[in-house]
């Protein structure tokens, strides 16, 4: 199945559209199922990923890694956390967010499938083997076809939105950029909140900072584009207002 999305953004003025493909019904949907039940245990715990209020079932896995947003209500907390510590700066404090640019269909095969290795060796329990998860990652990559007007696309780099694993490889493929951009020393990150493309930061280091900082993540890597939105005010992203 397929669905062709073409939207305008504040920050895009004019967009080719993108495919949306579900994969129900194709020879990869099955693969796609089976390396995210593998794939999600390994990002309900990801520094930095904001999950939503469904992933009861995901809290109960055996992965640990440090960090994680559990839920809207964790999120809260977060906050009132960071508001009790940064007390004396709130004052000064300004709300950004950033998105990421088409992030689903930027992110290069080679940086998702290397993240995923990484992150799947660490595993306590080696099963299935990590090369038979990546191998069925890698086929629900490059077997992304679709066809409009009569005609057929296979996407050839990035992942689509739709397949049951899109969502897990993504967080994963981001997880990298996250711990580089949390643990560069010239910049303080008081809290640095990620769901899925869209990404909370409450800034501490004034206004000339927050540009320097915002153009060097631009640099981390050729395909992923931060786009930025900041107020002193009341700030918003993709799904929430604060």
């Amino acid at each position: 199945s397929l669905l062709v999305c073409r939207y305008l953004c504040m920050y895009i003025y004019t967009y080719p559209g993108r495919l949306i493909t579900s994969g129900c019904g194709s020879p990869t949907e099955n693969l796609a199922a089976w390396s995210d039940f593998y794939l999600k245990q390994l990002v309900v715990e990801l520094p930095y990923v904001l999950k939503d209020s469904s992933d009861f079932y995901l809290k109960q896995l055996v992965v640990e890694l440090p960090y994680v947003l559990k839920d809207s209500s964790d999120f809260l907390y977060q906050i009132h956390k960071f508001n009790l510590c940064q007390s004396d700066k709130i004052s000064n404090i300004i709300l950004v967010s950033w998105d990421i640019v088409a992030m689903f269909p930027s992110i290069d095969n080679a940086m998702g499938l290397q993240a995923c290795e990484d992150l799947l060796k660490k595993r306590d329990v080696l099963f299935p083997s990590t090369t038979s998860i990546l191998e069925a990652t890698r086929i629900t990559l490059e077997n992304n076809i679709s066809f409009f007007n009569n005609v057929a696309y296979v996407q050839n780099n990035g992942t689509a939105m739709g397949p049951h694993n899109a969502c897990s490889y993504a967080d994963i493929a981001m997880h990298p950029i996250d711990v580089i951009i949390n643990s560069n020393e010239d910049f303080t990150i008081a809290l640095w909140c990620r769901f899925k493309d869209d990404i909370f930061c409450p800034w501490v280091m004034g206004i000339e900072k927050l540009h320097e900082f915002h153009a060097w993540i631009n640099t981390l890597h050729p395909k992923i584009e931060f786009a930025m939105n900041f107020a002193e005010g009341p700030t918003e992203g993709i799904e929430y207002q604060i």
